[in-house]
């Protein structure tokens, strides 16, 4: 009851299920959040992370608020149980689910009648609240809650950076959430929060994946998983059931696919870009590109100094747009007065209107600022008459800013519906001195900006928007009284914008510079005054010492007509001050002149130029503007400027010139002479055109010659009279019939000029300048002379003879011959025989020209190609549906294969390659042609014949393509999108044509689904062989619409993502016509039984769909087995496989993608095993294996899919795969079910009663999981789903192959095998999901419930129940993994359960996954450089070999071991454990290693080198043992006590090595850490009476022991020796503690425990079970010889230190600074003279003291013979001390003597030693050196002398010799370990019992002893 009983906190969610009969108290499931202190455990990695901890608990009702009644319908046999761990899961009823959880909360008791009843409480609700997510609202607040977790997680990692990012995203989403919730924003702002937040969702996702990074290895909860959202609304994508609303359903499918693409690799979607096309638009050839709009709303300047200087009247901005090379529109002025306040008032916005497409098309775009400041002078009296000058304009700065991704024309544009702001840098020009500058170089591959930078000179004012543009900084400065300009730009859509200019207007509209036609006809002049130069030769502006000149130019007009502006907005002036320099300082403003007559008149126009210095006048140049209709201007930016002579006014020298450059704009001036004789051809010509044809061909020639404005300012008028020509050519005269024949040659060559000419000048002005194509538009609309039967014909003629004459003509008519069509179309004169002439053009010279293979016409062929479509539909009135197609039919055939797979094969020649790539694009171009005709055609057709027609040759197109022997994968990407099109057109205009046109269209879609099947396997394969998986950092989206396609940045968040566009599109596809399929009667019996023919317009897909195709449709019924390799069945089920396990893209994170995928399948299966052939018994043979095989397989994938198993992920996640498949497995069972069912053969009466089978069981069956290790594995993972029917069909299954093993063998040995290999699989080597530890239980419980159905008394029940219980002890094993954390504290833990888990596998002789486990053991340790560890795990596996030289065993991979005799695998491998011990200290157990290994050849094959070998190995082993230190780890004792603890630790005792000199405490903290939750009892009392009453909870107990030591007395012995001898066969260890109640040394009991472990030290783990322990209570005398054997030996082992450096010739001196030398020091002064308790003088005592004690008397005689070794080590070593102690520390020396012969004078005195005799050192090391050459004898003494101490030649246990002697004689002396104490202790002794799987380890080898 008490586990019952948890703490709730605010937040938790409760399930109640049972309440108490007094209404206080009920009983439920807990849904606890997570604390804080929950994510200790979560520091490593993400994959132990959960929403919520479940459990089930009683509470108070007074603290539950009630939400809400939940209908629950129990399973028929199932029932939810939720084990202590947190986790639930569904259990059959039956007894072991009773003995889990027995207390019923009605009776308060735990009887079994309580148990039974509570098995019957409802199952928890599973994903309930992912269930309850229905708006965006709710899904913003299940993505927080998951938030929260991940930020707790991040910070406990230390993962602070992406913790960060985290937090902003929580608080942007938290915003959202607020603003929407409580309708605080407006409709486009909720509008734009919906992507926002569907951005904010998957940006969480992907900071989740990155910051886990290398810790987490699969994301079971989906956490990083990247979910399909609707683009507009933001929500989880709902796809729509294709039986409510196929034609939505296909498209959503493409969506869905498009946004999971999309929303997983770039960086901004669906913010921007969220509008993808998954078809490809009408040709955008001929559509009008409209000029862009801005509006610029100025806001403030700002600058750092306020102060003005003498004179400022104010300043004014003018404000423009330009590109990197020329100005684009006028100027806008702002005034800003003389106060201070910079702020811009008044009228501060301006449109800027027109912007040509082609200029925003073809670079950037500048908005630039020109400030002048206007200043007072002082200037004298007018001299000469002519007024000096008040004011000057002087320039002050100027900035640039690039506003280019305002239009969104332009791909990377701004979000188009916002306002953006924007901050303009101001600066300031001035001249200097660049003489002293550093010379630059340019060197090839340099930045061409950086190139014009450098290579920039600084021409002063007139260039400073050129320097800062090119990123020059000569001349360029601040101005720190104005440095800044903030605006805001937004772009306006409406194309017919401010179609005129009305100084109405609240807005000013800025004009551009070009002629436009769209204005109005007006003329102006732009006069731009580059730089003044010479004047007044005398000034140099470097010589001036005083401030510089400044230089005024003041141009006026001749006629008072004329007037000047700079800004669009202001008022016209009768002259203009240009901008005051000095110098030849460039100026480079730009004014703007207007008042030119419209009517050119005879009087002549001047422009006259004053120039003024200082604002005195200096002198006047004229400059002749206008000479009747000729204006002298050039363009504005020419390189040739005008000069104009300034003239001093009293004489008529130079004293300077004006450079100027003008540009005319306007239609009155300045026209050609051979347009205007065009337009005026009537009057010049017509007369005579007998004899002037000749020369109005000239004019036309020349005309087709002009340029691109000149042409668009006339084109009306031009096309007009050039129709008027060609119609008098034509119609007069007479030239051609309407097939083409000639009547009259006479004016042949003008009707042929006339032609090209219209020809041209439509090419000019329309086909090569989109912006002006509404002039086409307009020419159309008006009243044109009939001769479209001669332009149809004329154009025939031309593609008819290009064999022949093929010239410029031509190629513009295959620009513009769309465009002919559609004049010709409209200027048509007689239907009939202009639908004649169409008829041929299109049906025969077209498809001649168009397929004709020559290299020279291809790019031409192209461009023809991008025209197809406009021209069709220019004909369209006299072109039937039928007709259309059928001519396209014709290009179709005609065209071909050409260009598919042409850049297959590159060449190294660069023109060569260049040709294949304008080959390839023929292809590229007729398929995307089709795509477009295909679609638009189909949305409007309503005859059926012709849509079938379509659809064929569409299709076919396609299928030729995807099937090209040579695979072009940009052309089947392309062909993949015409099927996409034929099949979204088409369904969703099925309305037009009567059902059975339908009908037969649908069974032609279904019968595609084979055939992309095999498609999809084709280019999976040919994906891998050119490695095209590899991570990219570019995508395209699906189906693309233009080519090249374009390639989308990804998400700099995204890592290493690999994904395949053309496989997901055949994926799309195909679930596409999985859905067809589900709503066509009989489908599926097309796609795979039924064969038909296919005629008529369907008879081209014949081969691919019909009796004749390769691909046989045969597979699937009995009546058609005709087997070949085109195997459809085989060749879909193959392709599904792939689906549900996708490798072509990251299937565990897009799992809407996968979900849809997997639905797909679900449903295609559904229909096809009702109609699929199970032979009966009889015929058996002609079962299809492989097809059922590949089912199944792929079955069982989809329902253990990630994206099925909807309870492993989170509330989102889940959520987004339910709205796609529902729960998709309980679907997917009951099919494969079906089918499984069908397998089998019918059982005998006495099985069904025996083992409760149906009537089928067997047969068939076994062929499916025979030598099928997937399928076990996955049935057994489907056995622990959590569903209750999926579950209960697995478990029908797996009893199935029970009972089928049974019947077949008599046993279950192959039954268990597989079993174990399977759930290995499951819990240890798969990347997917755990089954929960209830789950995995539940499982083990419903088949002990299958077997407890079987008669007890039948022999196979026995049989049955043993295996039950293996499956039991191995999940429990793989739960308990389960449990363990990641991190490399918990390895220990984690290497203990593994080697649990090889006890399951050797018990079912599965060497090879033993292999494999002990091998990661190995390599992990390995990598942690853990030698000792590393050797021990290969002793596992060495004990699974005999020393066998018989028996050859196969190559092995892990461990990597050839193919070898079973001695020699053995023998390498204990030559790789010697190798690992040696590497980790531990020499003696690689002594003991090889001394085994030599028995081994001495015993079996005697191998001389092996002997060798061993003999050397051991030489070195002893030399490094004798001559190397080594530090002994810490041992404790652990106790586990309480029931929280789990079976293999509950109640259990270990002794555990710990590091060297580790403490205590550091082994509590790591014990804390690997058992959350529990205490450390200090007090040893407590920890016994808590393990005789265990409590609920986990309290460990830890002390300190030490190994148990000889004591026995061995001179011969070095120190080395000794702890060699101690550490051998290390299993015994023991603790002393003081018995309370002694007062000196003479009562001082103590009670010792030793304690003996199960394995010998070290062990794997550093961990053994205590198998026995003995308490032993010491008396004071003993305890007393004890302390001085410890003593003696201490002083022992530094005498031998000591004496070993010395013998080894180490220096005295260096030797007297050691540690080694101050330890000696402090034991002396210690023993000498120990100042605390007594000394070991106080043994003294028990001389003297009588007792009746037996053997008391034996003991004090052995203790003086200790006191007196004492005696004797004390003195030698004083005098070694004395020998080597430094002369400054003599006197401490001195005093330690005078102690030892004061406090030890007795026995001085018997001992007959002189304390003050000192050592010769010399003669010292001389005699350690001589005593070092013992003879043989000696040494064979020795031997045996170490043999007897070692007890055994085997090297048995000591402590068991020594207890032996001890027991032999008790008056002898004490001998051995403290265990053997005599009669005067009391033995206590306890036994242990070790663990199953421990007891199988040997006391001597350490190692699982399997055999």
């Amino acid at each position: 009851m008490a586990k019952n009983f948890k703490n709730i906190y605010p937040g938790d969610l409760v399930y109640i299920f049972e309440s108490h009969s007094s209404g206080k108290w009920v009983r439920g499931y807990l849904l606890s959040q997570l604390n804080p202190s929950d994510f200790s455990l979560a520091s490593v990695s993400n994959d132990v992370i959960e929403e919520s901890k479940i459990s089930v608990v009683v509470f108070p009702l007074s603290h539950i608020e009630i939400m809400r009644e939940i209908d629950v319908t129990a399973a028929d046999d199932k029932v939810e149980v939720v084990m202590e761990n947190g986790q639930y899961g569904y259990a059959f009823n039956g007894t072991e689910t009773e003995v889990r959880d027995g207390y019923s909360l009605v009776s308060g008791s735990t009887s079994s009648s309580a148990a039974a009843k509570k098995t019957e409480r409802p199952a928890m609700p599973v994903n309930e609240y992912a269930m309850s997510i229905n708006s965006l609202i709710g899904e913003i607040e299940a993505a927080l809650r998951g938030l929260c977790i991940q930020l707790y997680a991040m910070y406990t990692r230390g993962d602070l950076l992406h913790f960060r990012k985290m937090v902003e995203l929580f608080e942007e989403l938290e915003d959202i959430k607020l603003n929407v919730q409580y309708g605080l924003m407006t409709r486009y702002e909720v509008k734009k929060s919906k992507k926002k937040t569907a951005f904010l969702m998957t940006l969480m996702s992907k900071l989740i994946a990155a910051g886990t990074g290398k810790k987490s290895k699969k994301d079971i909860a989906g956490y990083e998983s990247i979910l399909a959202r609707d683009e507009v609304t933001g929500e989880l994508f709902v796809p729509t059931p294709e039986k409510e609303n196929l034609p939505k359903a296909i498209k959503d499918v493409s969506r869905l696919a498009q946004n999971q693409l999309f929303g997983a690799l770039s960086p901004n979607y669906p913010v921007v870009n969220w509008d993808i096309k998954t078809y490809p638009e009408r040709s955008k050839q001929f559509l009008q590109s409209f000029p862009s709009h801005i509006m610029v709303d100025f806001k403030a300047f700002s600058g750092s100094c306020h102060d003005v200087p003498e004179g400022y009247l104010g300043f004014t901005a003018y404000v423009y747009l330009r590109n990197s090379k020329k100005r684009l529109t006028e100027a806008y002025a702002i005034q800003v007065g003389q106060s201070n306040d910079i702020m811009i008032g008044g009228l501060s916005s301006a449109l800027f209107k027109n912007i040509p497409a082609n200029e925003v098309d073809s670079g950037r775009i500048y908005l630039v600022t020109l400030i002048t400041e206007t200043v007072q002078m002082k200037v004298g009296e007018p001299k000469n008459g002519v007024p000096n000058l008040q004011t000057i304009r002087k320039g002050m700065c100027a900035g640039v800013v690039d506003i280019s991704r305002i239009f969104t024309r332009r791909e990377d544009h701004l979000n188009p519906d916002e306002v953006h702001e924007f901050s303009m840098k101001l600066y300031a020009s001035y001249l200097s001195d660049d003489t002293h500058a550093e010379p630059f170089q340019l060197y090839p591959g340099m930045n061409p900006l950086l190139a014009m930078s450098m290579t920039m000179d600084n021409h002063g004012w007139g260039e400073l928007v050129d320097r800062i543009i090119s990123g020059s900084n000569k001349g360029i400065a601040i101005n720190p009284r104005l440095d800044r300009l903030s605006f805001t730009i937004k772009e306006l859509k409406n194309e017919s914008f401010f179609t005129e200019v009305h100084s109405e207007h609240a807005v000013d509209v800025i004009r551009t510079l070009f002629y436009d036609p769209m204005e109005s006809d007006y003329d102006r002049i732009y006069l731009k005054l580059i730089k003044t130069s010479d004047i007044k030769k005398n000034f140099t502006p470097q010589s001036r010492k005083k401030a510089p000149d400044f230089i005024t130019v003041e141009v006026r007009g001749s006629s008072k007509q004329l007037k000047f502006s700079k800004g669009s907005n202001e008022a016209v002036q009768g002259n203009w001050h240009f901008v005051s320099t000095t110098g030849d300082e460039h100026v480079g403003e730009v004014i703007q002149l207007t008042g030119l007559p419209t009517v050119p008149s005879n009087e002549n126009d001047f422009l006259y130029f004053d120039v003024f210095v200082n604002g005195v006048f200096l002198g006047e140049g004229r400059y002749p503007l206008r000479v009747y209709n000729q204006i002298s201007a050039t363009e504005l930016n020419s390189k040739r400027p005008k000069k104009v002579e300034i003239f001093s006014q009293n004489s008529t020298a130079s004293v300077g010139t004006v450079e100027i450059s003008l540009e005319y704009v306007g239609r009155h001036y300045n026209i050609d002479t051979h347009i205007e004789m065009l337009l005026n051809w009537k009057s010049i010509y017509e007369k005579n055109l007998m004899n002037s044809e000749k020369n109005l061909i000239t004019t036309l020639s020349k005309v087709r010659q002009s340029g691109i404005q000149t042409v668009v300012k006339f084109f009306p008028q031009l096309m007009a009279n050039l129709l008027d020509i060609y119609c008098f050519a034509c119609e007069k005269h007479q030239i051609y019939t309407v097939y083409g024949s000639t009547r009259d040659e006479k004016f042949k060559p003008l009707a042929d000029a006339a032609f090209a000419s219209i020809v041209h000048i439509i090419d000019m002005a329309i086909a090569r300048q989109d912006a002006y194509i509404y002039l086409f538009d307009e020419l159309l609309e008006t009243s044109l002379p009939k001769i479209g039967d001669f332009l149809m014909a004329d154009m025939n003629r031309v593609f008819a003879e290009f064999e022949t004459t093929w010239n410029s003509t031509g190629r513009a008519l295959c620009r513009v011959y769309a465009l002919i069509s559609a004049l010709a179309m409209n200027t048509m004169s007689d239907r009939k025989s202009f639908c004649a002439t169409s008829d041929l053009f299109l049906n025969e010279t077209l498809t001649k020209f168009m397929c004709f293979p020559n290299e020279t016409l291809i790019s031409d062929q192209l461009v023809l190609l991008h025209g197809l479509e406009l021209a069709l539909e220019a004909l369209q009135p006299i072109v039937e549906e039928y007709r259309a197609v059928a001519y396209v039919a014709s290009w179709s055939i005609g065209f071909g294969m050409r260009g598919v797979g042409a850049m297959n094969e590159l060449s190294t020649n660069a023109l060569v390659n260049k040709k294949k790539a304008q080959e390839h694009m023929l292809s590229v171009a007729f398929l995307m042609n089709f795509s477009r005709f295909s679609r638009f055609f189909l949305s409007k057709a309503t005859n059926s014949d012709a849509r079938a027609l379509l659809i064929s040759l569409a299709l076919t197109g396609a299928l030729d393509t995807i099937f090209n022997p040579k695979i072009d994968m940009d052309s089947s990407r392309l062909a993949f999108g015409v099927i996409l099109g034929i099949i979204e057109t088409t369904i969703e205009n099925e309305h037009r044509l009567s059902s059975a046109s339908n009908y037969e269209i649908h069974l032609v879609f279904c019968r595609l689904l084979p055939v992309l099947c095999d498609a999809f396997n084709r280019y999976l394969e040919y994906c891998k062989s050119k490695k095209m998986f590899k991570p990219r950092r570019t995508f395209t989206q699906l189906f693309p619409t233009v080519y090249p396609f374009v390639e989308q940045p990804i998400d700099s968040h995204v890592k290493d993502e690999s994904f395949c566009e053309p496989l997901i599109e055949l994926t799309v596809l195909i679930i596409i016509l999985s859905k067809i399929t589900g709503c066509v009667e009989n489908s599926i019996a097309s796609s795979f039984v039924n064969s038909c023919t296919y005629t008529g317009d369907f008879a081209v897909l014949d081969k691919y769909i019909g009796s004749t195709s390769e691909y046989r449709l045969d597979s699937l019924s009995y009546e058609n087995q005709q087997r070949n390799d085109k195997n459809l069945s085989t060749i879909a089920v193959r392709a599904f496989n792939e689906m549900v396990h996708p490798i072509y893209y990251p299937g565990p994170k897009w799992l809407s993608l996968k979900a849809l995928a997997n639905d797909a399948v679900a449903a295609i299966f559904n229909e096809a095993v009702n109609i699929a052939f199970i032979p009966p018994p009889e015929q058996a043979e002609s079962f299809d294996h492989a097809f059922w095989k590949s089912f199944m397989y792929c079955s069982l994938r989809t329902i253990t899919a990630k994206v099925s198993s909807l309870e492993h992920l989170n509330a989102i996640a889940t959520k987004a795969c339910y709205n796609i498949t529902g729960d998709i497995r309980p679907r997917v069972a009951k099919n494969m079910y079906g089918a499984w069912h069908r397998m089998g053969f019918p059982i005998s009466e006495e099985g069904k009663k025996t083992f409760r089978i149906v009537d089928r069981v067997g047969g068939l069956q076994k062929s499916m999981y025979a030598d099928n290790e997937v399928f076990r594995t996955s049935l057994y993972l489907m056995a622990m789903q959590r569903d209750p029917e999926t579950v209960k069909i697995a478990h029908k299954m797996v009893w199935d192959i029970f009972v089928t093993d049974w019947l077949e063998n008599k046993n279950l040995l192959d039954t268990e095998r597989g079993m174990v290999s399977s759930l290995y699989d499951i819990f240890f080597t798969s990347d997917g999901y755990l089954p929960s530890g209830a789950d995995a239980l539940n499982f083990s419980s419903g088949m002990l419930q299958l077997h407890s159905e079987m008669d007890h008394d039948d022999e196979a029940y026995s049989s049955f129940i043993g295996y039950t219980k293996t499956i039991f002890g191995m999940i429990q094993s793989a739960i308990d993994m389960m449990d363990i954390p990641l991190g490399e504290e918990f390895d220990d833990t984690r290497t203990f359960h593994k080697v649990k888990v090889s006890g399951y596998l050797m018990s079912v002789d599965m060497p090879e996954l033993l292999q494999s486990l002990i091998n990661e053991m190995y390599e992990s340790n390995l990598a942690k450089n853990n030698f000792v560890q590393a050797a021990l795990s290969l002793e596992l596996l060495a004990d699974t070999y005999d020393w066998n030289t018989a028996y050859y065993l196969e190559r092995c991979e892990a461990p990597k071991f050839p193919a070898q005799s079973e001695f020699k695998r053995k023998e390498a491998l204990f030559k790789l454990i010697a190798s690992n011990f040696v590497k980790g200290g531990k020499v003696d157990q690689a002594i003991d290693t090889y001394n085994e290994l030599l028995e081994a050849y001495q015993k079996y094959n005697f191998d001389l080198n092996g002997l060798s070998f061993c003999h050397g190995e051991l030489c070195k082993s002893y030399a490094a043992m004798e001559n190397t230190g080594r530090i002994d780890s810490a041992y404790f004792m652990v106790s586990y006590i309480g029931l929280g603890f789990p079976e293999d630790r509950r109640g259990k005792n270990f002794i555990i090595e710990g590091l060297a000199f580790e403490h205590i405490t550091s082994v509590n903290h790591r014990l804390t850490r690997l058992y959350p939750g529990s205490r450390i009892i200090s007090n040893e009392d407590e920890a016994r009476k808590m393990a005789l009453n265990p409590p609920v909870g986990k309290y460990i107990y830890t002390k300190t022991v030490t190994p148990a030591k000889s004591l026995a007395e061995n001179n011969n012995v070095t120190y080395m020796t000794r702890q060699y001898i101690d550490n051998k066969n290390l299993n015994v260890f023991v603790s002393n503690r003081r018995i309370p109640g002694s007062t000196n040394i003479c009562n001082l009991w103590t009670e010792e425990v030793t304690y003996e472990t199960e394995l010998t030290f070290p062990t794997l783990m550093n961990i053994s079970e205590i198998k026995l322990s003995n308490t032993v209570k010491i008396s004071p005398i003993k305890n007393a010889i004890k302390s001085l054997l410890e003593k003696n030996s201490e002083l022992k082992s530094l005498s031998y230190l000591l004496n070993r450096n010395l013998k080894e010739g180490i220096d005295p001196k260096s030797i007297a600074t050691t540690t080694m030398f101050s330890n000696l020091s402090r034991v002396l002064a210690g023993t000498v003279d120990s100042p605390v308790n007594g000394g070991v003088g106080q043994y003294r005592a028990f001389f003297t003291a009588v007792s009746n004690e037996p053997g008391y008397q034996e003991d004090v005689v052995y203790l003086k013979k200790c006191f007196a070794d004492l005696i004797v080590l004390l003195d030698k070593l004083l005098k070694l001390h004395q020998a080597l102690i430094p002369p400054t520390l003599s006197e401490q020396h001195r005093a330690m003597v005078e102690l030892f012969a004061k406090n030890f004078r007795a026995e001085i005195t018997e001992l007959h030693l002189n304390v003050n005799a000192t050592l010769n050192l010399k003669s010292h090391i001389d005699h350690l050196i001589k005593a070092n050459m013992r003879s043989h004898r000696q040494r064979t003494r020795h031997v045996s002398e170490f043999d007897s101490l070692m007890g055994s030649s085997d090297m048995g246990d000591t402590s068991s010799s020594i207890d032996e002697s001890s027991r032999d004689d008790e008056t002898s002396s004490i001998t051995g370990s403290i265990h053997s104490a005599g009669s005067s202790g009391t033995r206590q002794t306890s036994s242990v019992s070790g663990s199953s799987y421990m007891s199988r380890y040997s006391g001597k080898r350490n190692v699982l002893n399997y055999k």
